[in-house]
């Protein structure tokens, strides 16, 4: 019988003993993950709507059967003009981007050191320059800039081939096209 009073007491010492050791577990454990923390700082999330249109009134960005022209005969020559408007409740952050298109059979790529191109925005004149002295296809950026909700800005865009293009360039196309890439303005 002492055989039993002694087995009962480890055991009653060993239930108590694990009773207090997952009590204890819980306690800190629920004193950890409830961390509390007081401030003044809010946060605001404000959504609008974002639609950028293009509104394209030309033919294309085409350069075939071209040769090369003073910078005054190609700043004269016939732009390829767009519209940016944005129909937003929001500003827009922008970039244009001038991409090359892929070439139909037996054409070969103008190199970008023999185009020039000059950028008018809203009739300023935003650059004149040759294409290599902008990122290479399709990092090649035209413009970028904010634009109001609601507002819209006007572009010409006219390419050429450089005064200056040795024989190489013959025989050569360019094919571009525009990407606009944007994203809400967080105020």
């Amino acid at each position: 019988m002492n055989d039993n009073k002694t087995l009962h007491s480890k055991h009653t010492i060993l239930i108590t003993s694990i009773l207090l050791t997952v009590l204890l577990l819980l306690g800190v454990s629920y004193a950890w993950l409830s961390l509390t923390l007081t401030g003044n700082k809010e946060n605001y999330l404000k959504a609008g709507t974002l639609s950028l249109e293009i509104i394209d009134e030309s033919s294309g960005l085409n350069l075939t059967g071209q040769v090369p022209k003073y910078d005054d005969v190609g700043v004269r020559g016939t732009p390829y003009s767009f519209k940016l408007h944005n129909n937003g409740n929001q500003p827009s952050n922008y970039t244009i981007y001038l991409d090359n298109v892929a070439l139909v059979a037996n054409e070969e790529q103008l190199k970008d050191s023999n185009i020039k191109y000059q950028l008018m925005k809203d009739t300023t004149q935003k650059n004149l320059a040759l294409l290599s002295t902008l990122k290479p296809s399709p990092n090649r950026v035209l413009d970028s800039g904010k634009i109001a909700a609601g507002a819209t800005i006007s572009y010409e865009l006219r390419l050429w081939i450089d005064q200056d293009a040795d024989t190489t360039a013959m025989n050569k196309t360019f094919r571009g096209q525009l990407r606009i890439v944007a994203n809400q303005v967080v105020e």
